[in-house]
């Protein structure tokens, strides 16, 4: 029926586990904030771009640096390059915009 575990090895027999997060109570406590807790930047995030009377949106893996406008050349550049429909009138990133989504609620949160 269920998966045999190997003897000796079971979780609970490892000892407690160690928070990896940061938490004010362990501050108080005097505890100190680990190196793997600091909060970093990620170098490259994905962006979902809806382009207007198209069925879905695209997913552009972006650069954390990017401006906006190289945002618009990558997710035009990769709209022409798979060929979607409706076919843009123009591949020039410059005639496009990118703007938040009033329907979507991701485009709401505060950062």
């Amino acid at each position: 029926m269920g998966a045999a575990r190997s003897r000796g090895t079971s979780w609970r027999s490892r000892g407690p586990r160690r928070s990896r997060t940061y938490s004010p109570a362990s501050a108080a406590a005097g505890g100190e904030l680990e190196p793997e807790a600091v909060r970093r930047t990620p170098s490259k995030v994905l962006v979902s771009v809806a382009v207007q009377r198209s069925l879905w949106p695209l997913h552009v893996m972006a650069s954390a640096e990017w401006s906006v406008a190289d945002l618009v050349a990558a997710a035009v550049g990769l709209y022409v390059k798979e060929g979607r429909r409706p076919r843009l009138p123009s591949a020039d990133p410059s005639d496009f915009g990118l703007h938040y989504s009033q329907f979507s609620l991701d485009s709401k949160c505060a950062f």
